[in-house]
């Protein structure tokens, strides 16, 4: 991350300096968000990285494209950041952030994995938690947000997932690009998509000790 200085590096008009790097697996895109809500009176800014690819070029295997994207709560007023949500992802291409009827989505375009080309790219729905201060008496009861799965898109080779919303209508359109070129077009109504549900016991390594244990049938 990169900040722009008006009087640095000695050139009129300044130019940007190195702020801020972030720990990152073979990054191919990436894409900011601020939070709907609001911690201590401020909003909090978000950024999401996805990750494509670990291991030797020379002697690929799928498990080296099989990787977790990380979404990060990014402090720019100190240069701090903070692990929130690890996604799995099979070689991303690109991160998407949009807006639709007031919430939070993300899209995430998957290009290969173990099914080679063929994947399913996804659509997640910024949703809240919250922390439990029973676990800690230290801790606090306030809203976390986490992107949950609410659609997937068959894709082959997919490079970008991308959202265009009709004005007229306030019908979202998917489009995927692929590598081979071609576009595929998907309409979904996205009013009535409700989470997937996750693992019966889902606890992350990546949350701390004011973290609840999630219970999902």
């Amino acid at each position: 991350v990169y900040k722009f200085n008006p009087t640095g590096c000695s050139l009129i008009g300044g130019c940007f300096e190195l702020f801020l790097q972030l720990p990152a697996l073979g990054a191919t895109s990436v894409a900011n968000f601020d939070s709907p809500s609001t911690s201590g009176g401020k909003v909090r800014h978000f950024l999401v990285v996805a990750n494509s690819f670990e291991g030797d070029q020379d002697v690929e295997v799928p498990s080296h494209s099989i990787k977790n994207s990380y979404v990060y709560m990014v402090d720019y007023e100190n240069g701090a950041f903070e692990l929130v949500q690890a996604i799995q992802t099979a070689s991303a291409q690109a991160v998407r952030v949009f807006k639709h009827d007031s919430r939070t989505f993300l899209t995430i375009s998957n290009a290969k994995g173990f099914s080679g080309l063929a994947q399913r790219s996804k659509v997640y729905k910024l949703s809240e938690r919250r922390q439990d201060s029973r676990l800690n008496s230290q801790c606090a009861i306030s809203p976390i947000e986490q992107f949950e799965e609410v659609l997937d898109v068959p894709t082959v080779g997919g490079v970008e997932l991308g959202f265009v919303e009709n004005k007229r209508n306030q019908l979202p359109y998917f489009f995927s690009v692929l590598s081979t070129g071609g576009v595929g077009v998907k309409v979904f109504k996205l009013d009535q998509i409700v989470p997937n549900p996750r693992a019966v016991v889902d606890h992350s390594g990546y949350f701390g000790p004011c973290d609840e244990l999630v219970l999902d049938a």
